[in-house]
């Protein structure tokens, strides 16, 4: 079997290697020509570049760069395989990171991903190399080895210098924290009122003086000015639900909020509900006879006060707006009795059809109650009570 022919085979091993070991062996349904045109393109290019990664290996064995020694050979290999690896890693898949522990993290992710792949191809390549391309008529000089040695200590250097390197690349540019970041801590589960996990979206509070209630509507996102709503909670004087109401409970068509009556948008349907608990339609007439004040709430915006924001990485939402990033907010929020100092991590979660939503804070005192709430973006409710001396 000639050179030619040997190299060849080794690249197609190593391109079933690639293959198993990326996709699994995974089958593919090919839906479209050019499904398949796309990827038999992917396979020759790598069967063509590893044909001639192999043949350049060859080469430089044969003419006596390399000395001709297996070891030697697949180390040289694996240095050379592992700079260039990290280096397009670090181009074109490596994302902003905020400190070393999280540069650590994607380094980890790197090794876990490619380190098998490119000591298996080290061996395959240097070995099969050595072992049935070896044609070398040339003597062998003893000094090669001392500088194909120096040669892998100085691709490791530069592997060293590339990673420190894309530490101040990738690193992403903010003030430094002047705050200590153990006394702020996540808004906890236990007063969670209520958590639409992005779903509905959850509106501002509202009052009813006569019954110290508060009403908290979760309505379908909508860029109307008047939304349908889904749901209604009635949250009693202590900070806990005392009752909700499903719109789909009542009828099927979609109701909106007026002053604290729901209104059918499609018929003369009215509820009372948020008043007097009554599912029973009423006539808009009859309905306005029933109506009791109900007043809306308004945040105390001068109450919260955004410390520190840590940035994390880019926004994964929103295509071409590069300058949104995600990460960690500190607030001190000021309450009856306390300064709250929390944090809000995940400030742009993941939102529907790729659009960026800030969670911001708001605190709602609420004056006439022994307690405030809490609204995070427009998804989650919190209680704050007075801590217990």
């Amino acid at each position: 079997m000639n050179i030619s022919l040997k190299t060849a085979l080794l690249a197609a091993i190593l391109l079933a290697f690639t293959y198993f070991y990326y996709l699994g062996g995974r089958t593919f349904n090919f839906l479209s020509l050019g499904t398949v045109i796309i990827f038999l393109f992917g396979c020759a290019v790598i069967l063509v570049l590893t044909t001639l990664l192999i043949g350049f290996v060859t080469y430089l064995l044969n003419t006596g760069v390399i000395y001709p020694n297996t070891g030697l050979l697949i180390s040289l290999v694996f240095v050379v395989l592992l700079f260039a690896f990290w280096l397009v890693y670090g181009f074109v898949q490596l994302p902003n990171f905020a400190d070393f522990s999280a540069y650590g993290i994607f380094i980890k992710q790197f090794l876990t991903s490619h380190l098998l792949y490119i000591a298996v191809c080290s061996v395959v390549m240097g070995g099969g190399v050595r072992l049935f391309l070896y044609r070398s008529q040339q003597a062998v000089v003893p000094e090669t080895m001392q500088g194909n040695i120096k040669f892998i200590f100085y691709i490791l250097a530069a592997l060293v210098l590339s990673v420190l390197s894309f530490y101040w690349m990738k690193k992403i540019k903010q003030a430094p924290m002047q705050i200590e970041e153990q006394a702020y801590h996540s808004l906890p589960l236990s007063q969670q009122l209520l958590d639409t996990k992005g779903i509905y979206i959850a509106g501002k509070p509202y009052y009813l003086p006569e019954s110290k209630e508060i009403i908290i509507l979760l309505a379908y996102p909508s860029s109307n000015k008047k939304v349908p709503i889904d749901q209604v909670f009635r949250i009693d004087k202590d900070g806990a639900i005392k009752g909700s109401l499903k719109i789909s409970d009542l009828t099927t068509e979609n109701l909106i909020f007026d002053h604290g009556l729901l209104i059918s948008q499609n018929s003369d349907k009215v509820f009372t509900w948020i008043f007097d608990h009554q599912t029973t339609a009423l006539d808009r007439d009859k309905a306005a006879t029933k109506s009791k004040e109900i007043v809306p709430l308004t945040e105390n915006a001068k109450a919260v006060e955004l410390i520190y924001f840590k940035k994390t990485e880019r926004a994964a939402c929103g295509a071409g707006l590069d300058e949104i990033w995600n990460g960690t907010k500190y607030y001190h929020i000021l309450t009856k009795q306390d300064t709250l100092k929390i944090k809000l991590d995940n400030v742009y979660p993941k939102a529907p059809y790729g659009q960026c939503i800030e969670q911001n804070v708001e605190y709602y005192p609420l004056e006439n109650l022994a307690y405030g709430l809490i609204r995070v973006g427009e998804n989650a409710y919190y209680v704050i009570a007075p801590q217990k001396k």
